[in-house]
């Protein structure tokens, strides 16, 4: 598995082959944990939009 990772990431480095890995695996999980709730605030009342004076 670290090899065939190596080939498709072009990192040879296993500590930082671990670090990216782990780093999407996070970023990843954070995305589907947002989409998972979304939905969840039906009564949420967006404060008005301020215009600049341009």
């Amino acid at each position: 598995m670290w090899r065939r990772a190596a080939e498709i990431s072009g990192i040879e480095d296993r500590d930082t082959l671990l670090q990216a890995a782990l780093t999407a695996f996070i970023q990843k999980e954070a995305a589907r944990q947002l989409a998972a709730m979304g939905g969840t605030m039906p009564n949420l009342q967006l404060p008005p939009r301020e215009r600049s004076a341009s």
